[in-house]
């Protein structure tokens, strides 16, 4: 005869007391069918942004918000990213770069005017650049780009994270 498998039990035994205690609090997931942030997906047409990363970041939001065949409303981002050296040898030879994002955002319905929602968010990264000259040009301006595209999908992400949040005053 076997023994039963301790942390099975234990594993099984937190799964349920974990189910017990979400269904409890009134958890309900936020793209849960029947939802504000669920019939809001496809009703908002994302505005021009300049630039690679103006780019990345309005293909990112479109993906996250759905794409709006038949918009009801029109987000405006105001896309604003920053290089600034952190680091630097004891030639003077820069290292380190953060990469700073900022984005304020603004919801508009399409019929009428005025505003829904205003916000504002930002993101950081960074990359690093070697202090050696053996090919490093072209490693340290992809390496900028990565972190600025980085940047850019974040400020998405967290746009589109807060449009859902608030959902309910907008997407009913």
């Amino acid at each position: 005869m076997r023994s039963p498998d301790r942390r099975r039990f234990l594993t099984l035994g937190t799964a349920c007391i974990g189910a017990g205690v979400l269904a409890g609090c009134g958890f309900e997931p936020l793209y849960g069918e029947g939802t504000a942030a669920e019939l809001g997906q496809g009703r908002i047409a994302v505005g021009p942004l300049e630039g690679f990363a103006g780019y990345d970041c309005r293909q990112r939001l479109v993906r996250l918000l759905g794409e709006a065949e038949n918009p009801t409303h029109l987000l405006e981002v105001n896309l604003a990213i920053d290089v600034e050296s952190v680091a630097l040898t004891q030639d003077n030879i820069q290292t380190r770069y953060r990469v700073v994002g900022d984005a304020g955002y603004t919801l508009r319905p399409l019929s009428g005017s005025g505003e829904i929602l205003r916000g504002r968010t930002g993101a950081l990264s960074g990359y690093s650049s070697p202090d050696n000259s053996a090919g490093t040009a072209f490693a340290t301006e992809v390496a900028r780009q990565d972190a600025i595209r980085r940047v850019a999908v974040l400020l998405a992400e967290r746009i589109a994270l807060a449009l859902s949040l608030r959902a309910g005053e907008w997407a009913v």
